[in-house]
């Protein structure tokens, strides 16, 4: 029987619904030569001779210079960081020397004050004494009964008047507001929007005057030593320093800031640091906060603080400085 036309447009239909089977695709397998021979290309290429061919130019060794010399620095300020303020130890008159003395303005001959009633501080002592100076320091203080004889001295027979250690003012300003105050002169208080309320990268030692007056009256009144501090008026006012209260004691008797500091002809690096903070009142006043806000910057400002420390800790960084020697944070 004949395949009617109908039935043939059946079988085509049904031919052409039913996909062929899927080709097989071939996937061609590299030899395990080939393999080795683009891997050892590769390291040539980005080992090799980057290594021992190719040469940096100038420019980009500068600026590898400048990161080495910038971490030498970051790992030299985390060693800093970690090292404890120096203890001076306890010593002896004849041990002992003031940094701060020079022959010029400084005391030249000894001085005996004789017949002393001494506080010494803490409570008066029971006996007259006599108080030996020599370059600066207190050589001796010893029973005026012993009558000290020096050849050549200054002796001032003082009767049993009274004579106290230096009193140290811990908060103060002068030198910071030259007397008489003036606008011009008053480097007390660093506001300004561009840092707002935390300037502890200020140092109040850039704003003494060498030159005020009042650092005299003051030394008049028996305050020999004064922490001079930034105002109040930030969270964080910036770094304080200590003066002695004499003017022009250099070897030129000149206003000179340095030769004012307390610490004046030690290293720097053994100098103390003190850093003037504020959460009260007049940060309060100034910036509109109120202490809860000021408490919350102050403590925003030590959490960056702390990713400082997370830097320097143990197993941070190892590198070798200029002079060969490997600094690693394990030795910081």
């Amino acid at each position: 029987m004949r395949d009617s036309p109908l039935n043939k447009m059946y079988k085509q239909l049904d031919s052409e619904a039913i996909p062929p089977p899927p080709r097989r695709q071939y996937r061609p397998k590299l030899p395990v030569s080939i393999i080795t021979t683009i891997l050892f290309i590769l390291g040539i290429q980005f080992v090799i001779l980057p290594r021992y061919v190719y040469q940096m130019s100038p420019s980009e060794m500068r600026l590898t210079q400048f990161q080495l010399d910038a971490l030498d620095e970051g790992l030299r300020k985390c060693q800093a960081d970690r090292t404890p303020p120096i203890q001076y130890p306890v010593t002896t008159a004849s041990s002992r020397s003031n940094a701060r003395w020079n022959p010029s303005t400084g005391q030249n001959d000894t001085i005996i004050l004789r017949n002393v009633t001494l506080f010494d501080g803490e409570k008066i002592v029971e006996n007259a004494v006599d108080i030996v100076f020599k370059k600066g320091i207190i050589e001796s203080v010893s029973d005026a009964a012993q009558s000290i004889l020096i050849p050549g001295a200054n002796v001032f027979d003082l009767e049993g008047k009274y004579v106290t250690p230096g009193l140290v003012d811990m908060h103060s300003h002068h030198l910071t507001n030259a007397w008489p105050l003036l606008s011009s002169t008053s480097d007390t208080n660093e506001m300004n929007p561009a840092f707002g309320p935390l300037t502890p990268f200020v140092r109040i030692v850039d704003s003494l005057k060498a030159y005020d007056y009042a650092t005299t009256v003051i030394a008049s009144g028996g305050v020999t030593t004064s922490l001079i501090l930034p105002g109040s008026a930030n969270i964080m006012g910036g770094e304080a320093v200590v003066v002695k209260n004499v003017l022009k004691s250099g070897d030129n008797e000149e206003f000179v800031v340095e030769e004012l500091l307390l610490e004046h002809g030690e290293p720097v690096e053994n100098r103390r640091r003190y850093m003037k903070m504020a959460c009260g009142e007049n940060p309060r006043r100034v910036y509109k906060h109120t202490r809860m806000g000021n408490a919350y910057i102050f403590r925003k400002q030590v959490s960056s603080f702390n990713r400082q420390v997370r830097l320097c800790k143990p197993g941070r960084s190892q590198h070798v400085l200029k002079s060969g020697t490997t600094i690693s944070a394990d030795r910081l």
